[in-house]
């Protein structure tokens, strides 16, 4: 007579299985959504803190025998560099929006921010402070140019 072997998981491995699996997804997810967060509120910053040496760089040359400032829309969430004349009307270049987990925050003052057009080391006349958090308040983000053009950013996280 043959003995038939079995094979296969008992129900206690599997369930051992399954509970060790969902405590490392437990403990997982969350970090994996922070992670994604401080990445693209470092992104959003480290565009905003491009667009400003863009936008300073111009202004110190002359480029183009234009006035340019750096543009803030608050409410839809996107910047943008102006050129222009007398800025009115004006022509945005290099416009770019936030990611939708990403705004600007309260405190940020301005909506638009001129440049002087001079080879000279000031290139404002006064300090800029843009704030940017994610959505929640999480993390946040504090880009600051002081009237020389120096950009510097402090994060919270």
């Amino acid at each position: 007579m043959h003995k038939i072997k079995k094979s296969g998981f008992t129900i206690i491995e599997l369930l051992i299985v399954i509970g060790i699996t969902t405590t490392l997804a437990v403990v997982a997810v969350p970090n994996y959504l922070n992670y994604r967060q401080k990445a693209v509120i470092d992104s959003d910053a480290g565009k905003i803190t491009a667009v400003l040496r863009e936008a300073i760089s111009k202004a110190r040359s002359g480029a183009e025998g234009a006035r340019w400032t750096f543009y803030v829309d608050e409410n839809d969430g996107w910047y943008a560099i102006q050129q222009g004349p007398t800025l009115t009307p004006a022509t945005y270049i290099n416009t770019n929006y936030l990611d939708s987990s990403v705004t600007f925050s309260t405190t940020t003052n301005i909506n638009q921010y001129w440049f002087h057009q001079s080879p000279n080391l000031t290139v404002a006349t006064s300090t800029m402070v843009i704030s940017l958090a994610t959505q929640g308040g999480s993390f946040t983000d504090t880009i600051t140019m002081d009237t020389f053009g120096k950009i510097t950013r402090e994060s919270s996280y």
